[in-house]
């Protein structure tokens, strides 16, 4: 039996219950320590895919797939440094000149602040993607990224042909996909 088992059945005698093997309460508490055993294995396994330890190459795999680090690159040694050393950045160190910077890479448009709300309007086919990549790196998570457009319905998504891929690769928020209208898809 578990230690699991044990340490229930040793509990539970103390109060005078007995468990013998092949009976109905030895049985009904080896199912409840079985359960608990799994949920014990799966807490010490979830636990150990948390932490950057450089030992469980598949905890290593998603933490460089959340940081889209190429794998093929890397040994198993330097893709643990890497992670870590990414982790270790200090991501407050942004500024307003580094993101108009960045803005002015879409090429068009502009951007009003409400926080926590920033509406960007006027973006230029040609600039979505780069929006897209402006909004995942300089939009901080806890705000509402909106533009000002009059949007289109699924069906005129549809109508004008472009495949889910199309617009998903664009990498923007639904409320920004929702409002875009479609001479300024195209």
């Amino acid at each position: 039996m578990n230690s699991e088992f044990l340490r229930m059945k040793s509990l539970l005698e103390k109060t005078g219950l007995t468990f013998e093997a092949g009976g109905i309460s030895f049985a009904e508490l080896a199912a409840y320590a079985k359960g608990l055993e799994y949920a014990r294995e799966m807490l010490e396994k979830s636990e150990e895919s948390i932490f950057i330890t450089g030992s469980e190459t598949d905890s290593l795999i998603r933490y460089a797939d959340l940081l889209r680090l190429d794998v093929g690159r890397f040994t198993f040694e330097e893709l643990s440094d890497e992670i870590v050393r990414r982790y270790s950045l200090n991501f407050g160190e942004q500024s307003w000149t580094l993101f108009g910077e960045a803005f002015s890479l879409i090429g068009s448009g502009s951007c009003e602040f409400n926080v926590p709300e920033i509406t960007f309007s006027g973006i230029e086919p040609e600039g979505l993607k780069e929006l897209g990549k402006l909004i995942e790196a300089y939009i901080p998570i806890g705000y509402i990224t909106l533009y000002s457009g009059s949007g289109m319905t699924f069906d005129l998504w549809d109508e004008i042909g472009y495949s889910f891929n199309r617009y998903d690769g664009l990498g923007l928020p639904y409320d920004i996909i929702d409002n875009l209208r479609s001479d300024e898809f195209e």
